[in-house]
């Protein structure tokens, strides 16, 4: 497999691009007019289908970009309340809602449709879905089949340790009880659903009751798994590969401050950072697992100075457009590994100390904690995102922030007067976007 790693050049400057026509143009392209592949049958755009319930999160960024690059693109959801069935249709060519008959007739003609060219999923929905028995055979579902069958964390971290890679051991918690666990793996323990994502679904616990209590409340059984708690810096392998190659890569340093520095799950703030551990990790799990499209990996470096991966992410992260101003367009990559473009974007790695805030989330946070001023900051990160990403997503976005921070703020009130909490919602249905400033970025992780 042809690699990409710290020594590829990056431009002028370490991070910097070697041309200045990577700003975007009118087109939406960073890189100029999208070549297509001519393979394809250009009757019709090339289509990109986004299977995906609740605000989306980072699949719904990816989305609005890849459209503004050339692509149609499919929304479906198994469910949707209000705000999603006002949203989508704003954003995507096309939304096929699968609770109706016409819905599955409309998504049958969609897995038949010649201009499909990639389904993106997270790992949520696929369960719904019931795997993978609706994908349609050839490339398309090939490729979609062996990045669902890698959801399972359990499945990953197994495999790896059978081709001699670094993963924490584990054990599966239908066939271990948590006091076994402890005296084989030790304390603190860490426990986890074998499907998951934005730090849903892991609980690390000091105790033999804290781990039935995440196995109870993660089960079924056969679903949880217990993994040994390795201590050290966390830092994040992304990447974008394609048949033989890795089409993109760079290593991250993650930041997390405000809201998002209480739990597992999106970074505020970026670094890219030159690490040849991590990237030979990286590429060496791409490898063995025959990984392509997005791959993100959470790497840890333990005290001793060894590299372990804690999660492996198959889909898009939430910093993805963020690496952009970096110069490293991990889009038109993609598009690369799917066929989409013909040539290798022509930045293919990057490197910088600098900060870079992560859009929307930076100020997403900040508002979660009721701070006015994520507006103002949320207006100042978002000046790129506008030609990027285009007016009716960003509007949206700053929606859902002004939502948020109204959210906060009668919370507050009713918690100084002695009332109850109650979060606002704009919609009274059940379904998991019914409050949409949990955000249309949401938290994906990585």
């Amino acid at each position: 497999m042809e690699r990409v790693g710290p020594s590829e050049p990056s431009g002028e400057h370490p991070g910097t691009p070697a041309n200045s026509n990577n700003d975007v143009c009118a087109s939406g392209d960073p890189e100029g007019e999208l070549p297509m592949n001519t393979d394809l049958d250009l009757s019709t755009r090339p289509t990109v289908a986004f299977v995906c319930n609740g605000p989306g999160g980072s699949i719904i960024q990816l989305a609005v970009a890849v459209r503004r690059m050339g692509c149609r693109i499919v929304r479906v959801y198994t469910i949707a309340g209000r705000w999603t069935r006002w949203t989508s249709p704003l954003l995507f060519n096309q939304t096929i809602v699968l609770d109706n008959p016409t819905g599955r007739t409309a998504f049958a003609a969609l897995l038949a449709d010649p201009s499909l060219v990639d389904i993106q999923c997270d790992e949520y929905t696929t369960q719904l879905l019931s795997g993978t028995t609706w994908l349609p055979e050839g490339p398309v579902g090939d490729r979609v089949r062996t990045r669902v069958a890698w959801f399972d964390k359990l499945l990953v971290s197994e495999t790896l340790r059978q081709k001699g890679l670094a993963a924490p051991d584990t054990l599966r918690a239908d066939q271990t009880t948590p006091i076994e666990a402890i005296e084989k793996l030790g304390l603190p323990l860490v426990v986890k659903a074998r499907i998951g994502l934005s730090g849903l679904g892991v609980r690390i616990v000091a105790g033999a009751d804290g781990a039935a209590a995440a196995v109870a409340e993660f089960g079924p059984g056969d679903q949880v798994f217990y993994e040994r708690h390795i201590d050290g810096e966390n830092l994040v392998y992304a990447a974008v590969a394609g048949p033989g190659v890795i089409v993109q890569a760079a290593t991250l340093k993650m930041h997390r401050e405000g809201q998002a520095a209480t739990y597992l799950g999106p970074s505020t703030e970026i670094e890219f950072i030159d690490d040849p551990a991590v990237t030979q990790l990286g590429q060496q799990i791409i490898e063995a697992l025959g990984c392509q499209g997005f791959v993100g990996m959470d790497i840890l470096r333990d005290r001793q100075g060894g590299v372990w991966l804690i999660d492996l992410n198959l889909r898009s992260w939430s910093s993805l457009l963020a690496a952009r101003r970096a110069g490293l367009d991990f889009v038109a990559g993609y598009l690369y590994s799917i066929g989409v473009r013909s040539e290798l974007p022509s930045i293919r790695t990057v490197h910088t100390s600098r900060r870079l805030p992560v859009f929307p989330i930076a100020a997403g946070s900040r508002a979660e904690g009721g701070d006015w001023r994520a507006v103002t900051q949320f207006l100042r990160t978002s000046r790129p995102y506008w030609r990027q990403l285009g007016v009716r997503y960003c509007l949206l976005e700053l929606l859902v922030l002004l939502m948020t921070l109204c959210k906060v703020s009668r919370r507050g009130n009713r918690d100084e007067s002695g009332g109850f909490c109650v979060s606002a919602s704009v919609d009274s249905s059940p379904d998991a976007d019914t409050d949409p400033s949990a955000g249309t970025s949401g938290k994906n992780s990585t």
